[in-house]
């Protein structure tokens, strides 16, 4: 049981209940599929992809046209 179970003591900060991730476990997946996507998926990188509905500020700005502005796009059409 020694060496299995300083292992496992190990993961526990990253795991809610030994199985399930927790917050810090998720950060680190999340990092690790951010860098992953950057290097071989670019485009798909969500700083490259443009939101679903445009931002509040644009709405604001354009009250009068709101209905057109926050119809739902395809986050992958280029703007």
């Amino acid at each position: 049981m020694g060496r299995m179970w300083e292992e496992e003591q190990n993961l526990s900060e990253y795991l809610v209940d030994g199985l399930h991730l927790n917050g810090r476990g998720y950060a680190i997946v999340f990092e690790e599929l951010m860098k992953s996507i950057s290097e071989h998926y670019p485009e798909l990188h969500y700083d490259n992809l443009q939101s679903v509905f445009v931002y509040f500020d644009l709405v604001e700005r354009d009250p009068a046209n709101y209905r057109t502005l926050v119809t739902k796009r395809d986050a992958f059409e280029k703007a």
